[in-house]
């Protein structure tokens, strides 16, 4: 038999955030609930399992997925991983990859961002029993960072990050010498992904 700690969990978080999650949301901070419901609305319905079934097998192989996997294994060797969420935005990689086993740092700018993210946090907590070892944070990465990460994960935020070179000079000292940043970026809005 397979030992998936880590794994399973990460799939139990995805799960709820998608069948259940949006009940909730009338009592996340008014500051960002709207966004995050806007945000979120392409999720599939909670009652449509053959789209559900299709968005979890796509989280599961894409580069979130790996990076779950990748954690728990690190978990079930006995080395957590220290995971920093950069521009982590409404948190919901920070809580996936908590949920895998990582410590994780969510960092953003937006102040309203962050406060749903915490409330994220607190109400799968209270729902699915889980230890989310998250802490979020405001802070610009492109200045000193003040602790050293195992994997950088960034998302749909490097076209934010200005410069991203001070970005990407942080990360590299702050790293682990056996170390990951994953870098996705699939941001339609950004000019130069437009052109």
């Amino acid at each position: 038999m397979t030992d998936r700690r880590g794994e399973d969990d990460f799939e139990r978080l995805l799960d709820w955030t998608v069948r259940e999650e949006r009940t909730l949301a009338g009592g996340y901070p008014e500051s960002g609930r709207q966004a995050f419901l806007d945000y979120y609305v392409r999720l599939p319905g909670a009652g449509d399992e053959a789209a559900i079934a299709r968005f979890r097998r796509g989280t599961c192989r894409s580069e979130a997925g790996w990076t779950a996997r990748w954690i728990a294994a690190r978990r079930r060797s006995g080395r957590p991983a220290r995971v920093l969420d950069a521009g982590s935005g409404f948190g919901t990689h920070a809580m996936l990859f908590a949920a895998a086993g990582a410590e994780v740092t969510g960092v953003d700018l937006r102040p309203d961002r962050l406060e749903v993210a915490n409330a994220r946090v607190a109400a799968a907590v209270a729902r699915l029993g889980l230890p989310l070892a998250v802490r979020n944070v405001r802070a610009d990465l492109t200045r000193a960072w003040d602790a050293d990460y195992d994997l950088v994960w960034v998302y749909n935020a490097l076209s934010h990050i200005h410069p991203p070179e001070r970005f990407l000079a942080e990360a590299r000292r702050h790293l682990a010498a056996d170390g990951l940043l994953v870098i996705g970026d699939i941001n339609g809005e950004h000019p130069g992904h437009a052109r």
